[in-house]
């Protein structure tokens, strides 16, 4: 069935972003909307291609069959995760609540059993990474990023 293809629903999809960003352009100036219109019909140029796909491949993968194997439980807990993350920002600061989010969120998502190699080799990721952001914000682009309501 055409209606369950991959292809098609990535052209449905792509259909509603288009109609959404069309809506926003709409009330534009024509000189403040020519690069949006212009970026509107390259993306209505994309969505016939996607539904030209989308009858050429009517006999691929159906959509249903590919969703079988997926992980849901595990998008479910890295979206709890993420939501934690943005509940605690404020109190814990963007650098530590950065920090624990991106450590427990590749700790979660680790395919393999953990072991204390790969916490440390995590957790020095993560501490790298953190402080990688905190040199660039802080000292290369001079931003000042509050540390949240606990340590101040």
């Amino acid at each position: 069935m055409v209606f369950l293809q991959r292809e098609f629903v990535a052209a449905v999809c792509m259909s509603a972003l288009t109609a959404l960003f069309a809506a926003n352009v709409s009330g534009l100036s024509e000189d403040a909307g020519l690069l949006p219109r212009l970026l509107l019909y390259f993306m209505v140029g994309v969505n016939i291609l996607q539904y030209a796909l989308a009858l050429y491949r009517r006999g691929g993968p159906n959509l249903l069959d590919m969703l079988k194997g997926y992980p849901f439980s595990l998008v479910f807990k890295l979206f709890v995760i993420t939501l934690v993350y943005i509940a605690t920002l404020l109190i814990l600061g963007f650098y530590v609540g950065s920090f624990i989010y991106l450590f427990v969120g590749s700790l979660v998502a680790n395919p393999d059993p953990l072991n204390g190699r790969i916490v440390a080799l995590r957790a020095l990721g993560c501490a790298l990474f953190v402080g990688g952001m905190w040199l660039l914000f802080s000292w290369g682009l001079g931003v000042l990023i509050p540390l949240g309501s606990l340590w101040t």
